[in-house]
């Protein structure tokens, strides 16, 4: 089994004023820009039975919050989101074949509104809630290629031993509209006066598509793959 995971996160926080260890309160604007880099890669089988996967997940999201007291902000949110995904799938036994490649691209557009309350346990320290609404507009485009056989001679096959069957192509684009809520916890630690660390550790949210109440989503994870670190600087 063949497996890499790169991640890459990143933030920037910007907001005025020479603020010490960049503690926002009353009256102050905070412009920040988060974004991702996911890949991953993971094979299992050799040349029979492999089944291949490549993800990739790029995303940036800009925001401005507003503190409206030294502990409550609100804000707006735009987050652009890209992601590829390829899964290749193959199958052998001694009298059929089959093999299958699926490509999957999505760009995803999110306006959100949110409130944020702040605590600050220690001088350095921030721990925030934001609930937000989010609306997503979503376009996908899915490829499928599907090709199979028989085999004529028992055993391992090879191209001339195969009575391929017509080979099967889908293209598909689709838009969906998701409309959803989301809690999520961030934690800031100030390790100087213009530079801090940023950790949100996944959430909760829940959502419906294309404006259909019945079909909709709950997704509540604190899982590592949620997580989003990175790094604050004061301008």
């Amino acid at each position: 089994m063949k497996k890499h995971i790169i991640i890459l996160f990143f933030n920037v926080l910007i907001f005025p004023g020479s603020l010490l260890f960049a503690q926002p309160g009353k009256g102050d604007i905070n412009v920040t820009i988060r974004g991702s880099i996911y890949k991953l890669q993971n094979q299992t089988g050799a040349i029979a039975n492999v089944t291949a996967v490549k993800e990739q997940h790029f995303s940036i999201t800009p925001s401005v919050d507003y503190f409206v007291s030294d502990h409550v902000s609100i804000g707006f949110e735009f987050g652009i989101a890209k992601q590829k995904q390829n899964i290749f799938n193959n199958f052998f036994t001694s009298s059929y074949y089959m093999e299958s490649d699926a490509r999957v691209e999505a760009l995803v557009y999110q306006p959100s509104l949110r409130i944020g309350f702040v605590l600050k346990p220690a001088k350095n320290l921030h721990l925030q809630f934001f609930s937000s609404v989010n609306y997503a507009h979503i376009n996908q485009t899915d490829s499928i290629t599907i090709l199979g056989g028989t085999i004529n001679i028992p055993g391992w096959p090879s191209t001339s031993n195969l009575n391929l069957l017509e080979p099967v192509w889908i293209d598909k684009k689709t838009e969906t509209h998701v409309l959803s809520v989301s809690v999520y916890p961030q934690l800031t630690y100030y390790i100087s006066e213009r530079v801090g660390l940023n950790l949100i550790a996944g959430g909760a949210e829940f959502g419906f598509y294309d404006w259909d109440e019945e079909n909709n989503y709950w997704l509540i994870s604190f899982s590592p793959k949620y997580w989003r670190v990175g790094l604050n600087v004061v301008f």
